[in-house]
């Protein structure tokens, strides 16, 4: 027998930042780029990546404030650098990994639609 509760857990998991505001899935994606950049020697990639992750740190916070979030910079931090050290502690193996193509996959997707420009081509 299914539940309710099932139904809410598997919509939840449906995506990697299902129903949470924009400015933490903002923040995510700037910590997933910065993991992602200090795995990265190549100087003008590293250079998109970190600039990647600047550009979504500036709209998480801009994003936050218009949220109403009563510490906007310290809200954004804390999910930006969560991230970042969730990813870096899975290692270079994770880039593998279906979790880290759904969140790169969310994150220039998630991008696009609010007009974000992040030019990592």
């Amino acid at each position: 027998m299914i539940t309710q509760a099932m139904v809410l857990v598997a919509a939840t998991v449906a995506s990697p930042a299902a129903a949470q505001p924009f400015s933490q899935s903002m923040a995510q994606c700037a910590g997933l780029y910065e993991a992602l950049s200090a795995l990265i020697s190549t100087p003008d990639r590293k250079a998109k990546l970190d600039a990647a992750a600047a550009i979504f740190t500036e709209t998480a916070w801009t994003e936050a404030e218009a949220e109403g979030q009563s510490d906007p910079a310290a809200w954004v931090d804390g999910h930006r650098r969560a991230m970042r050290d969730d990813w870096t502690a899975k290692g270079r193996g994770a880039v593998f990994s279906q979790d880290f193509l759904d969140w790169t996959g969310y994150c220039n997707r998630f991008a696009t639609s609010r007009g974000i420009e992040l030019n990592l081509d």
